[in-house]
């Protein structure tokens, strides 16, 4: 059967009135046969399941195409071609021939074009540029401030952690296929998406994996824990940087020292990601009856405008937004 049978939103003869459905979905680009002479009937099919941030699909055009999307922007997109034929992928970094046993990621600051040869199938997953972001920024302890970049070429015979995110990706279908999927809840859904992020970051090269290997192993001193401790136990009041040095007893610039070495941020910036990070939890369990202004109030937030300003930068949504897609 198919992949995604049930979920179709593609399906018809016609190159244009393709391009312009498929570009509601990922970006506006320009699709062309590739052989301009060739006669036999055109069929483009694209099956497309949203999950929150990310999409999973199954995409495959009858003959030889050429599809160039130039800068994604705002989303990066996995492909893994599914049969013997083969999809070539052009970047500014390289020239990639993708097949079953190689995968290709396209980043959104890159421009690319590809060529699909007749009868591709593809499954594809679409990530929002926001949430791999803010992802990174969380596993690292840092902040991003230049493009995140994978390579573009994913041999599943050499790196056998992607190998195992594709058959996640494969599973999760299985299920929504049969039906489960459906019943499994916003947070059920968003714990999926949270893993499958995650672990793509710590499968996949990319220009900030040392900073993410270097967090992941190194153990924090003594004072950092005990700062962040005391953050966590005391959310819905206000701390300083005075509050922190008196129960870590060490000095000011220690402290600093310490956070930007093992954390890549200032402590007051490690605040925030907590308190961001607990408003998110809290607002996506909110009951009906609960409000944005309840719920931030509760957590001790005084200036509600301008932490949901932070918060819809951090999460690419604002508060009432979250509450909504949890309800």
């Amino acid at each position: 059967m198919t992949p995604l049978n049930d979920h179709t939103l593609v399906n018809t003869e016609h190159l244009d009135h393709a391009r312009k459905l498929i570009s509601g979905v990922y970006c506006d680009h320009k699709l062309t046969l590739a052989n301009a002479s060739h006669n036999d009937p055109f069929l483009a099919i694209h099956n497309y399941v949203p999950i929150d941030d990310l999409s999973v699909n199954y995409m495959t055009y009858s003959s030889k195409v050429i599809i160039n999307p130039g800068f994604l922007d705002d989303f990066y997109l996995l492909q893994l071609p599914l049969n013997s034929s083969t999809a070539t992928v052009h970047t500014c970094q390289q020239e990639v021939l993708s097949h079953s046993e190689v995968a290709t990621i396209i980043n959104p600051s890159e421009k690319t074009s590809m060529v699909w040869d007749e009868g591709c199938q593809q499954l594809m997953v679409q990530i929002k540029r926001s949430s791999i972001e803010q992802a990174l920024s969380r596993l690292s302890h840092s902040e991003i401030t230049k493009p995140l970049t994978f390579d573009p070429l994913i041999s599943l015979s050499e790196n056998r952690r992607m190998n195992s995110w594709w058959r996640y990706i494969k599973c999760m279908v299985a299920d929504i296929d049969e039906g489960s999927f459906s019943y499994l809840g916003q947070a059920e859904k968003k714990n999926i998406e949270t893993t499958i992020i995650a672990n793509l970051l710590h499968a996949l090269p990319h220009n900030y994996s040392s900073l993410l290997d270097v967090n992941q192993n190194a153990i924090a001193p003594k004072h950092v824990k005990q700062a962040e401790a005391f953050m966590l136990e005391n959310l819905s009041v206000p701390i300083n940087i005075v509050d922190l040095v008196e129960v870590c007893g060490v000095s000011a610039r220690s402290l600093f020292d310490a956070f930007k070495r093992f954390r890549g941020i200032t402590p007051m910036k490690r605040l925030q990601q907590f308190r961001l990070e607990q408003a998110r939890h809290c607002l996506m369990a909110a009951k009906s009856d609960d409000t944005v202004t309840d719920i931030l109030t509760r957590l001790g937030v005084t200036q509600l405008g301008r932490f949901a300003a932070i918060y819809k930068n951090s999460y690419g949504e604002t508060p009432s937004q979250t509450v909504k897609n949890a309800q």
